[in-house]
């Protein structure tokens, strides 16, 4: 199985990256923030505000450990 995360500071650039390399890969891109702001019904910096980074990095991390775990297809995340 291949996985590729690409991570970074905000505003570097991953989300473009990866949406590009899936494009040229075929393989289904995942933007782990878009997700969590989907889950929670709140954006990234309504989170930080709500609830601290503390608990944003949990989501990311409780994310990335079940996208990891995901054994459907090739992943950009």
């Amino acid at each position: 199985m291949r996985r590729i995360f690409l991570i970074g500071p905000p505003g570097s650039g991953k989300t473009a990256a990866g949406e590009q390399l899936g494009r040229i890969t075929g393989w289904r891109f995942q933007d782990t923030d878009r997700l969590i702001e989907q889950a929670e019904g709140a954006t990234v910096s309504e989170i930080f505000a709500r609830a601290g980074e503390a608990y944003f990095r949990m989501l990311e991390s409780s994310l990335l450990a079940s996208l990891i775990g995901d054994q459907s297809a090739d992943l950009l995340a």
